[in-house]
């Protein structure tokens, strides 16, 4: 889901108005936010989906850094204008 916001993450500029969501993370699952210069790394879903589920069974440092590099990958090849990026994956790893 797409937040409307302005700058790095929601709730870092004062101004900003959006939506709160919440999202019960269930175990051993994870939660991955980027801002649209993450995002935009990717020309289509498909290949989007498919990073995502790559290395999945790593380890949640190995799979972000993992995720984080083809990213970057994705767009030095694109010929769109550059932007920065975040990234952050969230994991609920506790016991049920």
């Amino acid at each position: 889901h797409a937040l409307d916001v302005a700058g790095s993450l929601p709730g870092l500029i004062g101004e900003s108005r959006y939506v709160q969501k919440s999202i019960a993370l269930p175990q051993g699952q994870r939660l991955v936010l980027g801002t649209d210069g993450f995002w935009d790394s990717w020309d289509n879903t498909q290949d989007l989906s498919f990073d995502l589920r790559t290395n999945y069974s790593l380890s949640l440092e190995n799979y972000t850094d993992a995720l984080w590099h083809r990213a970057l990958e994705r767009a030095q090849t694109r010929t769109r204008k550059k932007d920065d990026a975040t990234l952050i994956v969230i994991e609920n790893g506790g016991t049920p």
